[in-house]
């Protein structure tokens, strides 16, 4: 390890009570997307104290800011989200969330922490820098804007519009214009001290859907005399899963959730109406945006055509996949690896069905998102948007040496 890199090191550890605390103060007050009033406050008094020039209020909470190095390079930016999560958190830490049915049930506090204790650690080593990093909190990543107008961000029939898509259209990738991106997250299936950074999908992409499946009421005591939308959607939904399981290669992921179902009036009456809504999650464009939505429609056809129901479908991709670049991500693994020991760095995890709306900068500039391992070794995990969600917060300390690691090797390769 460099002398560079000691001191580096050495200044995130000295760091670590305040980062600790920090974090705990942000999950006693977690505030839901576009709402992060205090969140926003706080880390700009964070930024402006390291002498750094901060601008806000592009979607009401966001806050930016621009670290110089001290001779000309690549712009890289970093982004972290600081939302919190609308669920009751559950009992057990003494800085438990004060705000009833608000908590950080998916890690956004320590991201924030994490963005910070990169910039106090960045701030002190702007000597060593050739070029800039961009800090760009983003809020509302849990919270995507609807659009019922049939608005079209940046995927054809969408309409749900991210926060991160906002700031996007908004410049924040353009002033300065931006090489690179970073984000990171929270990853309990990885033991704290772990890093996984991979190469191509990180994230999966998402589309939402609802099936209006419309039949013809009649007595319970008489269903031949009417058309059972109940019966309709059985086997839709049985049908479903045959795209997974038999209309897709067993080696590209792919799910198909149906999360609720709502039909019928009273127990002796042929229900003339069934909506189902769901999600689709997958590490493909083109099945998110094609193949997918044309083979509900096929499911949907034959099962009404058959029993003489008809349907509406409503299809609505919302994010693309994450690809992390295969460049960046062996940077990483050198740069992480060579200080932090290639033990901490995990380079192939389970492929994520969840999905981020990172993609939003990094389908447009290359981009590495990394994951941070927080379960205590040998604890249970507990999953991401959990009311009992906790982390090790040695993940505060270990994320904060990664990401800084990684920025600083490509502000500083060839010197």
């Amino acid at each position: 390890m460099t002398d560079r890199n000691t001191s580096l090191m050495a200044r995130i550890d000295a760091d670590l009570d305040w980062l600790v605390a920090f974090q705990r103060d942000l999950h006693a007050h977690p505030e839901v997307g576009y709402e992060e009033h205090r969140t926003a406050a706080k880390v700009a008094e964070s930024l402006t104290q390291l002498g750094l020039s901060v601008s806000t209020g592009l979607l009401g909470t966001d806050v930016t800011t621009v670290l110089e190095g001290a001779g000309d390079g690549p712009t890289l930016a970093l982004r972290v989200d600081m939302d919190a999560f609308p669920i009751e958190e559950a009992e057990g830490l003494p800085w438990r969330s004060l705000n009833p049915g608000v908590s950080h049930a998916c890690g956004h506090d320590a991201h924030t922490t994490i963005g910070v204790g990169v910039a106090r650690a960045l701030a002190n080593d702007r000597e060593h820098l050739r070029g800039r990093v961009k800090f760009i909190f983003q809020p509302a990543e849990e919270r995507p804007r609807v659009d019922d107008e049939g608005e079209k961000p940046y995927l054809e029939g969408v309409r749900a519009t991210s926060a991160a898509e906002l700031l996007v259209r908004a410049g924040i990738l353009d002033s300065p214009p931006v090489d690179e991106v970073y984000g990171l997250h929270l990853w309990p299936w990885l033991d704290a001290g772990q890093v996984g950074i991979e190469e191509g999908p990180a994230m999966a992409g998402a589309a939402n859907f609802t099936v209006s499946v419309f039949g013809q009421g009649s007595h319970g005591a008489a269903p031949h005399t009417g058309v059972d939308s109940i019966v309709a959607v059985a086997h839709i939904l049985t049908l479903m899963q045959t795209i997974v399981s038999r209309q897709t290669s067993p080696g590209e992921p792919l799910v198909i959730t149906v999360g609720t179902i709502r039909g019928g009036d009273r127990r002796n009456v042929v229900a003339d109406r069934v909506d189902i809504t769901g999600t689709v999650r997958s590490n493909s464009a083109e099945l998110i945006r094609e193949t997918v939505p044309r083979q509900l429609h096929a499911v949907l056809d034959g099962v009404c055509r058959a029993l003489g129901a008809r349907y509406e479908l409503d299809y609505y991709p919302l994010i693309l996949p994450v690809m992390n670049d295969v460049t960046l991500a062996r940077a990483a693994r050198e740069a992480v690896g060579a200080v932090l020991g290639e033990h901490s760095v995990v380079a192939s995890l389970d492929r994520a069905m969840t999905s981020e709306d990172f993609a939003c900068y990094s389908s447009r500039v290359p981009g590495l998102y990394l994951k941070v391992g927080c379960t205590q070794p040998g604890e249970a995990v507990i999953p991401l948007h959990n009311r009992a969600f906790r982390f090790d917060e040695e993940a505060l300390r270990v994320g904060t040496k990664a990401m800084a690691l990684t920025l600083a090797a490509r502000l500083t390769a060839g010197q």
